[in-house]
């Protein structure tokens, strides 16, 4: 499960506390994905093999020192300069989940 922000993530697994370890913001799972050693990448067969990798590097790959800078903002009745930033953010952060689901 991914979320946009911490705030909607925690939503998630208050309604579904099972899913705690699976459930990410689309920027700490892009940051989990980065630190995936080159070695361990041939060995995921599909993405359940991804998202474990990912979880199991949480406490080891340092959180941003904001950690607001794991929230993506929504850019609603922003200027445009918002909407570009944001989408720009995105794109490269799916970017590397993308290719995360392509190793």
């Amino acid at each position: 499960m991914l979320t946009a922000t911490r705030a909607q993530r925690g939503a998630v697994v208050r309604l579904w506390p099972r899913i705690s370890r699976k459930s990410f913001t689309i920027s700490e799972f892009a940051r989990l994905i980065r630190a995936i050693p080159d070695h361990e990448a041939p060995s995921f067969s599909d993405r359940c093999g991804l998202v474990e990798a990912a979880r199991s590097l949480r406490g080891f790959v340092p959180p941003p020192e904001d950690p607001d800078q794991d929230d993506i903002e929504d850019p609603y009745r922003q200027p445009l300069e918002v909407y570009e930033f944001v989408g720009a953010r995105l794109d490269g952060e799916m970017a590397v989940i993308a290719d995360g689901l392509r190793m």
